[in-house]
């Protein structure tokens, strides 16, 4: 089993999302058949009639950077976990009844083994699709402002599959093979039909995820980041 961006990789390419955050079918089964930044917002302050230039503010954090051609790769572990390594690619950004998705694939040995559509906004991170089913309505996979200590539920459909998840923000230094990370923490509790599982996911600003854990039935698995490659926007 591999976790992916926001949920578990199952043996054959069954994908378990939890945080979730989450791509065209609409069906259920694509949902359980196989495999969670923000828009950076520059705000920039009039001239002052005292003749003052303008000054910017500071820009918002970006914890989940949706720039098409990001890649990141991570290193697996654990014993539940198959330890060939994880890419995570933003292919592209879809217009899909006429909204903007980021198309986020995970890929093992080059072949595509999850996808999930997400969007970002001042009030967070959403997943909108997973597996080609829609999510409805789209989870929440981080809450902005970030605030230490926030706590929030979603309740939610893919397809015919019930999904409930219950998510708490923490704060924490995080170091993984690609270094030393300021991070956020997004601790959760999913229950996806009679599948529970449980998940950590670390994002740092202007890095995305930069570790996972995840356990399930009393198995434990770890993604941890190696390097990554984040696209300017286009």
């Amino acid at each position: 089993m591999i976790p992916g961006p926001s949920g578990l990789i199952m043996p054959g390419g069954c994908h378990l999302a939890a945080g979730a955050k989450s791509s065209n079918s609409t069906s259920g089964d694509g949902f359980m058949r196989k495999p969670l930044g923000m828009l950076v917002l520059v705000l920039i302050v009039p001239t002052s009639q005292s003749g003052f230039a303008p000054a910017e503010k500071e820009k918002a954090p970006d914890y989940y950077p949706l720039n098409e051609g990001n890649k990141w790769h991570y290193k697996a572990g654990g014993g539940a976990v198959d330890q060939k390594p994880v890419t995570i690619h933003l292919a592209k950004i879809e217009n899909i009844d006429g909204e903007k998705l980021a198309r986020v694939e995970s890929s093992v040995d080059g072949k595509v083994v999850a996808t999930e559509h997400l969007t970002a906004t001042d009030k967070g991170v959403f997943r909108h699709r997973y597996n080609g089913a829609v999510v409805t309505p789209p989870i929440c996979v981080i809450k902005l402002p970030f605030k230490k200590g926030d706590t929030w539920e979603t309740e939610a459909k893919a397809g015919e599959l019930k999904i409930k998840v219950a998510c708490k923000a923490g704060q924490e230094e995080v170091e993984v093979p690609a270094g030393k990370f300021d991070a956020i923490a997004i601790e959760t509790e999913g229950d996806l039909g009679t599948v529970k599982i449980l998940t950590t996911l670390w994002f740092a600003d202007g890095v995305g995820m930069v570790k996972q854990t995840i356990e399930i039935a009393g198995k434990k698995a770890t993604l941890e980041l190696e390097k990554y490659e984040v696209a300017k926007p286009k």
